[in-house]
């Protein structure tokens, strides 16, 4: 039987293995990281600038 969203109903299959959801699981956890490094770094480079200015501009 299947559903009204065009799927079926019943059990599922993994496509991957255990080791590799892990793998997975760790990159993710990685690329998270990387994220908030990068981000984190682009707000203080605009902080930084944004002071520059604010000092130039009050002289």
């Amino acid at each position: 039987m299947s559903d009204p969203h065009g799927g079926h109903s019943g059990t599922t299959q993994n496509l991957f293995n255990e080791a590799e959801l892990t793998q997975f699981h760790k990159d993710d956890i990685q690329a998270g990281g990387a994220i908030i490094v990068l981000m984190t770094a682009i707000f203080t480079i605009g902080l930084i600038l944004y002071t520059v200015i604010a000092v130039v501009v009050a002289r």
